[in-house]
């Protein structure tokens, strides 16, 4: 009774747009999974893939149709490890998620807070954009975040937002950049 477009929206738009009658197509009956395992390699084969699309197809893929994440690594041909690490992005708020999906932060930014909680999460995203932070200076933060107490990681905070710049408390230093 209808049509879904898998592939191609961008052509189809475009063909609207300049007002043409026909345009070639490919119609074959597939099943859900069939269509998600497509999307997904055409999300590998992209120059500038979606890494939140990546990560909600494999989702998808190991939730509903039973694939493991080892299927999912050769299929796309990335390590389980890289798989492991696509997926968990999802545990990050929505708001950081659409951040990744239009480009606004990197998926190494993403990648180093996924393991801090969302308070911490929140905080740091706001930094980043305030000053720019590498994807380097993110991991120290979250790596400074595991190894002190909060006390010190709290006190970090308030001297970045007082001074308006990254501060380290050490043992016997402040520094600022």
């Amino acid at each position: 009774d209808y049509f879904e477009i898998v592939l191609g929206r961008k052509r189809l738009l475009a063909a609207k747009k300049m007002k043409m009658e026909k345009i070639p197509v490919v119609i074959i009956d597939i099943s859900e999974e069939e269509m998600l395992l497509i999307l997904l390699a055409d999300n590998r084969d992209q120059r500038e893939s979606n890494v939140v699309e990546t990560a909600l197809l494999c989702k998808e893929l190991t939730t509903n149709y039973g694939y493991s994440q080892s299927q999912l690594s050769e299929f796309i041909h990335q390590s389980r490890c890289q798989i492991t690490n696509i997926m968990r992005l999802l545990t990050l708020p929505d708001s950081i998620l659409n951040d990744i999906s239009i480009g606004k932060l990197s998926y190494g930014h993403a990648k180093a807070l996924v393991s801090l909680p969302e308070t911490i999460v929140l905080e740091t995203i706001n930094e980043i954009y305030t000053y720019g932070l590498s994807v380097r200076e993110v991991e120290n933060i979250v790596k400074r975040y595991k190894n002190q107490t909060k006390e010190i990681f709290d006190e970090e905070k308030r001297l970045n937002h007082k001074y308006k710049a990254l501060t380290t408390i050490k043992k016997k230093s402040v520094t600022y950049d």
